[in-house]
């Protein structure tokens, strides 16, 4: 909580109207963008010894510079503060305290729930990576510190993010309004980022581990729906190992959906830049709808320890006319709230209505005369169990079998052998040209991955459809 406070302290201070940078030069957009770099600057320099400095140091200066080419940058390499409350030499966190709860009052202090909560460890760990990394760099190849290291696959936090709100799903279909099964469409798109705000306010489990090729993660689960049970099925396979490209495949009585992305995670001095390249599907049987939706860039803000999504994505349904523009908002440093989104929806052109509110919350539209409709209450909405393979059910490619070794660790030390151990098999096996092909999913024209034909036509086991070895 102390680190966290001071790093806070530091941003806000910066940003307050009693504490300004007195520049002199730039425009105030390049002022307003150069705080934040100013603080985390700042933060370096306090933090660590000068032969200790991590790379990023260097290029938040060439970026202050050039925002700032006279005063700003000065500033930040003296790492001197004006009004006394830190010096090159020592900083006064009390003083520093005082002035964030006098100016934003003790329950603002910024990231609210969405701020992580490290231990000392991992706070030493990410700052240990930190050093190793440069602006640009592909995180993807990137090593974690054994204390940042998680023994979930990235694979699997997308199947409790999908398998967690099968219900949601399912009700795509109940409806004989086209607007209602689009706006349900919605419910469940949004839905599915609860699984997101828990990681948010639990302790964080560390970087997931990167799928080797073809790795699996398979699931199952039935729930009643009125006199009916419905089974539904997951699966995703790890279609390419670089780029990291993951299929998905998820299907439940009369709606399916389907897709695949390239996960692209960029170090940018000051935060994690990560993305979702790619398009998913889903389709309604019942009806002969199909939505096409993606997903907003994200970021970690490294100095203020929580992740936003941020930038536009849509809903589409061409059939009916329906399309969603979002954007998700990133929170400003000072006062304000994370996980703000707006947007509109359209009827072959004509808005029929706003969105907007937190997607950690409520998500309210509004119609053209006035109307409020809540679309989704984030309170209401309760995670589903479901199943995974065990013992007989496994196959060779599950990740459960391919990081045995990591999951049954019995210290983080241990889990960093047992990590090792599997990428030098990878790089053996690739070397020796025997990377094992998808089974699950092929390529099309354009590059693009799909569920495989003769696997959809396939009588589905317990967790899914055969594989091409039974």
């Amino acid at each position: 909580r102390d680190w966290k406070l001071r790093t806070r302290a530091v941003e806000n201070v910066v940003m307050s109207e009693e504490a300004k940078i007195e520049t002199g030069e730039g425009t105030r957009a390049a002022d307003a963008e150069a705080r934040p770099l100013i603080a985390s600057m700042i933060h370096i320099c306090i933090e660590l010894p000068e032969a200790q400095r991590p790379p990023a140091l260097g290029a938040m200066m060439g970026e202050l510079v050039r925002l700032l080419p006279k005063k700003g940058a000065k500033l930040a390499s003296d790492h001197h503060w004006k009004n006394g409350m830190f010096t090159k030499d020592k900083i006064d966190w009390k003083a520093m305290t005082n002035k964030l709860e006098e100016l934003y009052g003790p329950e603002d202090q910024g990231a609210g729930t969405n701020t992580m909560r490290m231990d000392g460890e991992q706070q030493n760990a990410m700052m240990e990576m930190i050093k190793t990394l440069r602006p640009g760099q592909d995180m993807t190849k990137a090593a974690s510190p054994t204390a940042f290291l998680s023994s979930e696959t990235a694979l699997e936090r997308q199947r409790c993010r999908l398998m967690e709100h099968v219900d949601l799903l399912h009700a795509i279909s109940d409806s004989d309004s086209a607007e209602d099964r689009f706006l349900a469409t919605m419910k469940w798109y949004f839905g599915n980022m609860n699984y997101m705000i828990r990681m948010f306010r639990q302790k964080p489990k560390g970087k997931p581990l990167n799928p080797v090729q073809s790795e699996l993660c398979r699931a199952t689960s039935t729930m009643s729906r009125g006199d009916q049970e419905i089974t539904t099925q997951f699966i995703a396979e790890q279609v390419s190992h670089h780029p990291p490209i993951s299929g998905i495949y998820q299907k439940g009585g009369d709606v399916y959906l389907e897709g695949s992305f390239e996960q692209q995670v960029v170090f940018q001095g000051t935060y994690v830049a990560f993305s979702f390249r790619g398009e998913t599907k889903v389709h309604d049987d019942k009806n002969s709808d199909d939505y096409f939706l993606s997903f907003p860039d994200g970021a970690f803000r490294i100095f203020r320890l929580m992740i936003e999504f941020c930038g536009k994505s849509h809903i589409k349904c061409p059939k009916n006319g329906f399309e969603a523009e979002l954007e998700f908002l990133s929170k400003p440093l000072g006062r304000g709230r994370v996980h703000a989104v707006k947007g509109s929806i359209k009827k072959e052109g004509t808005e029929v209505y706003t969105l907007s509110g937190h997607w950690d919350e409520e998500i309210i539209l509004t119609k053209p005369d006035g109307t409020e409709v809540t679309l989704i209450d984030q309170k209401k909405i309760i995670p589903m169990a479901f199943e995974t393979p065990q013992g007989d059910d496994l196959q060779p490619m599950d990740g459960e079998v391919v990081w045995k070794g990591v999951k049954q660790a019995a210290s983080k030390k241990e889990m960093g052998v047992a990590k090792t151990a599997v990428e030098e098999e990878q790089r053996k096996i690739r070397k020796e040209g025997k990377l094992p092909k998808p089974q699950y999913f092929e390529q099309i024209d354009g590059g693009k991955w799909v569920f495989s034909k003769d696997k959809q036509c396939s009588s589905f086991q317990r967790f899914g459809p055969p594989s091409k070895s039974e």
